[in-house]
């Protein structure tokens, strides 16, 4: 077998899946645009940890995906990657600046 084009097998091949490190979004259709009001804000994976995902900066934008949790929300970032931040850091539609 000299080429690796061939069909035959491709599928007795196990998929070779890369780990996340970011948080796993659940599966909702529960997605608001916020933007980000602190001057710095830490992306964590998850609320309790200190792994970082990113960073973020007054007036990003981002997607909340999930109601907050002991104060805590899960955002999805500009670049596809989720993670937590604490809610009172985000401006939301319904606040005044």
């Amino acid at each position: 077998k000299k080429s690796r084009n061939s069909s035959d097998n491709s599928n007795d091949r196990p998929k070779v899946t890369t780990p996340q490190t970011t948080a796993e979004a659940p599966k909702t259709d529960f997605e608001i645009d916020i933007t980000v009001k602190a001057s710095s804000l830490r992306v964590v994976t998850r609320p309790d940890g200190d792994e970082l995902v990113g960073t973020v900066t007054r007036g990003d934008k981002v997607v909340q995906l999930t109601n907050a949790q002991d104060g805590w929300v899960l955002i999805r970032l500009a670049d596809g990657r989720t993670g937590y931040v604490p809610e009172t850091l985000l401006l939301f539609p319904d606040d005044e600046e």
